[in-house]
């Protein structure tokens, strides 16, 4: 009953810290190493995860115990390569000498080596996951009967050991692979949601939440020292739907927005507010690199001949508004009212305009 129980702690620990590991990975920090340094704490982490399985030992016999450390290894081998695996490998045999240096630490450095290597030619193998994953299972319990063979030449112990410990390793790795497999599965799913919930649907560029939440980013960043917002609207778009539909409408929205995006700079970011109305947040930005962008890109749609889905062309004019932290507001709410006044003036005077924000006067 006491191998069920430690059967399951160990279970317990290693679906844990498989859950800890994957959270730890899509965080800032993480994300922002280069992609040799993602590897290497990758395969530390897995390292950190065999070694706790190795103090969680199951006892099989009163004199025998054995554990799952080659899961965290076969995990970061299928699902990270062969860096991260071989990293792994490394740490669990640095903390195996730890625990103590006699013959069974060094069979087990060899256990260890000789796991990692044959779980890189099973990972090469052309066939499914699932079925790499139970053949470097099999592969390892192998290995294990010889090594166990060698240290414990007693036929009556070997007789119970060896059958129990393959039962372990099989059920211990392919739950650990299940529950990788979820979460991967979970955690795309997730990301999914998260781009879904911040994109428009229609044009492929960011919403106001994201707009928002970008916003927000650029006033708590004391490394941006200025940027420039601004506000974009379609002039007598509702012409266009009443006189042409919705959908030929639609087609406007999107290849405005492809004129968008294809005259800003990598680092700017477009947005589509709602409706016909649109916004550009350019991050290090003077006031004079913002006229010249808004400027570009009121010419480039004043000058495009809009092809519609039945084969028409019509031309169309949009209004732009500009505003400039910190010279004309170094306030967030006030420099998007600001820009929006400011698109509002280019409306009023005429429309297919370049605004610029008045600063507001102190009261």
């Amino acid at each position: 009953m006491h191998i069920v129980r430690d059967l399951f702690i160990n279970i317990n620990i290693l679906v844990a810290l498989v859950f800890v590991y994957s959270q730890l990975i899509d965080r800032k920090i993480f994300r922002s190493l280069t992609p040799i340094t993602r590897r290497i704490a990758g395969g530390v982490a897995s390292g950190i995860l065999g070694v706790i399985l190795m103090l969680f030992s199951i006892q099989v016999t009163p004199d025998t115990i054995v554990d799952l450390r080659h899961v965290p290894i076969l995990l970061s081998m299928i699902y990270s390569g062969t860096i991260p695996a071989i990293v792994s490998a490394i740490v669990i045999i640095i903390a195996r000498f730890f625990i103590g240096f006699n013959l069974s630490s060094i069979v087990a450095l060899l256990y260890v080596v000789a796991v990692t290597v044959g779980f890189y030619f099973i990972r090469n193998l052309k066939m499914k996951r699932v079925s790499k994953v139970f053949w470097m299972l099999i592969y390892a319990n192998i290995i294990f009967s010889f090594v166990i063979s060698y240290l414990v030449p007693e036929w009556n112990v070997l007789k119970t050991l060896v059958p129990i410990f393959w039962i372990l390793s099989i059920v211990g790795g392919l739950i650990g692979y299940y529950f990788s497999e979820h979460l991967r599965k979970t955690h795309k799913l997730f990301q999914h949601y998260k781009a879904q919930s911040t994109k428009d649907f229609l044009t492929g560029l960011r919403n106001v939440r994201y707009f928002n939440e970008k916003l927000m980013s650029i006033y708590e960043d004391e490394h941006v020292k200025e940027h420039s917002l601004l506000y974009l609207d379609i002039d007598h778009f509702k012409k266009v739907n009443d006189t042409y539909g919705h959908n030929e409408g639609d087609e406007v929205l999107k290849q405005i927005s492809n004129i968008m995006v294809s005259h800003v700079r990598p680092i700017d970011s477009c947005y589509r507010k709602g409706g016909e109305e649109f916004s550009i947040i350019l991050p290090s930005s003077s006031l004079t690199k913002a006229q010249e962008i808004a400027e570009r890109i009121r010419r480039t749609v004043e000058l495009h001949p809009f092809k519609l889905t039945n084969g028409k062309v019509i031309f169309v004019t949009i209004s732009i508004g500009i505003s400039h932290f910190p010279s004309i507001s170094n306030n967030g709410n006030e420099l998007v009212e600001l820009a929006d006044e400011a698109l509002y003036l280019s409306k009023k005077s005429g429309r297919n305009k370049v605004s610029i924000a008045t600063k507001k006067r102190p009261a």
